[in-house]
């Protein structure tokens, strides 16, 4: 059932309001534009990166074997990457694994709870003298939530109360220490791409039931659908209960670029400093998976252009916001102001944002750089000169 609450904001409350919204506007408008200049050395150096590797990197033509001569250099190798490693997983303290006992590179438990959980819509409407009301709506629905919900929170806390039915159980990954690679071994910061995640089997042995039936504190446990369920019925669960799902990544074909370490590995490390490595699931070769790394380099630059751009543009609109507020006496001309405002800023944002792209590129990339701003300027020319042009033609007597 939605509940209402009805709030009010005066005239000299929403103008010192806006005030304060400047320094926030301000502070955005600073961190968009270091990150979409940070953003473009970051891309530049990056590729620089990719392009000493690809001038450096060697095919490994069998990996049954750790080659001393190898020692050092950035290599490319695919195999198998195995472990005899049986991992489980105990979360009731039972003493017998829910999940069955195979070699896996990595056991991934994810906890979640059946949790009351609040969301809320606001709707302000602006009203004569400028001051506004916002009706808030707030609404109550039960739901499978990763973390407890915190119902001490809630607008109606009084009414919708949460519990948990085993505090303390949380998620937990397990990874196995001994993966090899041939003669090699993978080491423990290349292990988390190996293998493809897939749900893991779960039950309860008979030894385990008969167990949690004798111990009510652990009642009621059920294995159901591929996941184990603390709930009395995991089909009509109800506040309080959990669920554990297990997801597994056994071993697998994988393709790897990375700096041979006697007889492990390490991150390739660039004339600059910047450091990378990279493991796929499945045969590749080294042209494709440099190519990747091209494609991830320039879709992560162009989705920070976006958020420096959006942070920047954010924070003019913020800067603006007073001049709304001081036309929302007329409400009608306050919308007219406000729209204004935010346009204008979308168009600074954005001006903004390309001219600091342009000065980090004559920084980072000064051939480039240079030649589009000398492109814009002699497009700025042209333009000025034609319209001297037509003005001159239209003022001449026929």
């Amino acid at each position: 059932m939605p509940y209402q609450k009805i709030t009010r904001e005066n005239y000299f409350e929403r103008i010192v309001n806006s005030l304060k919204g400047i320094i926030v506007g301000i502070i955005l408008l600073i961190l968009g534009s270091v990150l979409l200049f940070w953003n473009e050395g970051r891309a530049v150096r990056a590729r620089a990166a990719l392009g000493e590797a690809k001038a450096a990197v060697f095919q490994i033509p069998s990996i049954a074997f750790a080659d001393s001569v190898l020692d050092g250099k950035l290599v490319f190798a695919t195999g198998l990457a195995d472990t005899d490693e049986v991992l489980a997983d105990d979360p009731l303290g039972i003493g017998e694994s829910v999940v069955s006992g195979i070699a896996r590179v990595g056991l991934m438990r994810n906890v979640e709870y059946y949790q009351w959980v609040e969301t809320s819509t606001s709707q302000t409407r602006k009203k004569l003298g400028g001051g506004t009301e916002t009706v808030t709506t707030y609404d109550y629905k039960k739901v499978w939530t990763d973390e407890p919900v915190d119902s001490s929170q809630f607008q109606y806390a009084q009414k919708y109360k949460n519990t948990v039915r085993r505090p303390g159980v949380q998620d937990v990954t397990q990874t196995a220490s001994n993966v090899t690679f041939g003669a090699y071994k993978i080491p423990g910061f290349m292990k988390s791409p190996i293998g493809e995640k897939e749900p893991a089997e779960v039950f309860l042995s008979e030894t385990a039931a008969e167990y949690i039936k004798a111990n009510s504190q652990y009642l009621p446990v059920t294995a159901y659908g591929g996941t184990l369920y603390l709930s009395k019925s995991p089909q009509s669960p109800q506040v309080g209960d959990m669920r554990f799902t297990y997801t597994q990544r056994k071993p697998a074909e994988i393709s790897l670029l990375a700096v041979v370490s006697g007889d492990t590995f390490e991150p390739f490390r660039a004339s600059d400093g910047s450091e990378f490595w990279l493991v796929q699931n499945g045969k590749s070769t080294p042209e494709a998976m440099f190519k990747g790394m091209e494609k991830s380099n320039s879709a992560t630059t162009w989705v920070l252009r976006i958020i420096g751009a959006v942070l920047v543009t954010i924070g003019f609109g913020l800067i603006f916001a007073p001049l709304s507020v001081l036309a929302d006496v007329i409400p009608f001309l306050g919308s007219i102001v406000g729209a204004g405002t935010w346009l204008a800023s979308f168009l600074l944002g954005f001006a903004w944002s390309f001219i600091l792209i342009a000065v980090a590129w004559l920084r980072f990339r000064p051939l480039l750089g240079g030649g589009l701003l000398a492109a814009a300027a002699l497009l700025v020319t042209l333009l000025y000169l034609r319209g001297r042009k037509l003005k001159n033609e239209s003022e001449s007597p026929v």
